[in-house]
């Protein structure tokens, strides 16, 4: 029997929340300002994979040569999400050929995403109605 993938909230709005199982944590108070940036780009194209050189044009587009300062910093990102006791149990980087990206192996509730597809169903709906109704 498959076995389903275990839910992770993540929260963008207004400030940087994890929320697994029973734990919900705000990540402001336990890790830097750019390694919530770069969790955030992570978490925004969660879909896709992410190079180098996309995490260079967006987040560090002064320096020239940045792969060992991004990898480094992907280091400190994944060491800091591990030392969070309450979701210490989730590794959410996955290093895979062409670079990184939002580990596969959970089901992600994103509040901004969610937000988007209301918006847009709500949008489409109202379309709709006007195109009925004239």
């Amino acid at each position: 029997m498959k076995e389903s993938k275990k839910t992770v909230k993540i929260n963008l709005f207004s400030s940087v929340t994890i929320s697994y199982k029973d734990n919900e944590v705000l990540l402001s108070k336990k890790i830097g300002k750019k390694l919530i940036n770069l969790f955030e780009y992570f978490v925004i194209n969660k879909d896709r994979i992410i190079t180098n050189h996309d995490i260079q044009e967006s987040l560090l587009p002064e320096n020239v040569d940045a792969r060992d300062t991004i990898k480094y910093t992907i280091f400190r990102l994944r060491k800091a999400l591990e030392e969070i006791k309450e979701i210490e149990e989730l590794d959410l980087i996955e290093t895979i050929e062409g670079g990184y990206r939002l580990s596969k192996n959970y089901k992600y509730d994103i509040d901004v995403f969610n937000f988007s597809n209301l918006f847009l169903d709500f949008f489409n709906t109202k379309i709709n109605f006007e195109l009925y109704c004239f």
